[in-house]
């Protein structure tokens, strides 16, 4: 991940994910979090995000 220029970072509310948004390569890295906070890439660990990614946020979605 040494190639993108990293402008943000948002954890979920839960705690078990990480996103990075990255300007230069225009997408979003993801990760989980593990209890040591170690973070492994998802199985999709990169994902499109359009052109000049420069902030990433995330939010609460309550199950019913």
């Amino acid at each position: 991940y040494d190639c993108y220029l990293r402008t943000a970072i948002s954890v979920d509310p839960s705690g078990k994910y990480a996103y990075v948004a990255n300007a230069v390569s225009n997408n979003v890295s993801q990760f989980s979090i593990g209890a040591d906070g170690s973070l492994t890439p998802l199985a999709t660990a990169v994902v499109s995000a359009g052109t000049g990614s420069r902030a990433v946020t995330t939010t609460y979605a309550p199950t019913h």
